[in-house]
């Protein structure tokens, strides 16, 4: 995925997988409806329809909600992303060690869903396109994930920015949700896509 042609392709394709799967699971709050994004001077951004809010997450759309910067770079993933995350009830640190809870912690691979956290986080995250029964249900699912240390802005805010001098942006951006999808590697996959600029 190094051509932004073939880039943009190929997303194209595999989001259109998580948009016809989970439309109606979408939320119509507009602060996850984006109108526009980019990266300028060190830093993605990322416009909104409405300044990012905290959700009760018992009215969340799902685990997580995300705003996401597509990565030219995607380390081997079939999507690779920078992104912020708001996270209703998960703690995704329990959820995702750093090679997928193996076994001498299986303790804290026992509940994906573990105590209510809200919080906004930074983060890369990659995905893949995969079939999770065996029977052609393909599906986006995270199968890794970093947290790193990087200046953001988010709550209450008409723009979302993300500083990072180091990554290169494949001019594409997603917002959606991330939940529990039977069948992915840790799972968790996109359950809803609510605004791209994808081709």
């Amino acid at each position: 995925m190094n051509s932004k042609t073939i880039l943009g392709i190929s997303l194209a394709a595999i989001f259109a997988i998580s948009i016809s799967m989970t439309a109606a699971m979408a939320s119509n709050d507009p602060s996850l409806n984006a109108t526009g994004a980019g990266k300028t001077d060190g830093a993605f951004y990322m416009d909104l329809d409405a300044p990012v809010k905290n959700f009760n997450f018992k009215d969340a759309p799902d685990l997580v909600t995300f705003w996401a910067w597509v990565l030219e770079d995607d380390h081997g993933a079939d999507v690779r992303v920078a992104a912020i995350t708001l996270h209703h009830n998960i703690n995704d640190q329990a959820a995702f060690d750093p090679v997928f809870c193996p076994e001498d912690k299986s303790p804290q691979c026992q509940a994906i869903r573990s105590n209510p956290v809200q919080s906004f986080h930074s983060h890369y995250a990659e995905f893949n396109v995969i079939d999770v029964d065996g029977e052609g249900d393909f599906q986006l699912c995270v199968t890794n994930l970093e947290s790193p240390n990087l200046d953001f802005r988010a709550n209450n805010q008409p723009t979302i920015t993300l500083e990072d001098d180091s990554e290169d942006y494949a001019g594409f951006y997603v917002v959606g949700t991330i939940g529990a999808i039977e069948g992915c590697p840790v799972g968790l996959g996109i359950t809803s896509v609510t605004s791209t600029n994808l081709p």
